[in-house]
């Protein structure tokens, strides 16, 4: 396969240009993997002397932003659980709608979701262990 052909994976939606996805292995798609002719270049020389090269690739359709995304960004702040869940079904939503040729918005909210879940849910697991603590360390000294 030529190496500079470029081809998005069906399964995650993946933009490449080897024989395999970089994210998540898949194997190149027939068409992709044998060899074809290149396509056509068009030059057209403007006023000055460098001329413009357009080739064809495949254009993703403008998307919107995807709502759940959004709320799984707020929610991880107040609610990690939730927030988790929500932008880890937000981020495959995503990448469905990539793999289909849709650009649909929201990555960037997913991934900031996720972390801040995550760290979150870390944060409340030490304040509850604090919490519990505290009290047996308030029972055994009121036993003394």
């Amino acid at each position: 396969m030529d190496e500079n052909k470029e081809w998005f994976c069906p399964n995650c939606g993946t933009k490449n240009t080897g024989n395999f996805c970089v994210s998540c292995g898949a194997k190149a798609p027939e068409q992709v993997a044998q060899p074809q002719a290149e396509p056509e270049v068009q030059q057209a020389t403007q006023t000055s002397s460098q001329p413009v090269q357009q080739t064809a690739e495949p254009q993703m359709k403008p998307g919107k932003m995807n709502a759940m995304a959004i709320v799984g960004f707020v929610f991880s702040f107040f609610i990690g659980l939730l927030g988790l869940i929500f932008s880890c079904v937000a981020s495959g939503q995503i990448k469905r709608a990539r793999a289909q040729g849709i650009d649909e918005k929201g990555k960037g909210f997913t991934t900031a979701g996720i972390i801040i879940s995550i760290i979150s849910m870390i944060w409340q697991i030490i304040w509850i262990i604090t919490a519990i603590a505290a009290a047996i360390g308030a029972v055994i000294s009121q036993i003394d």
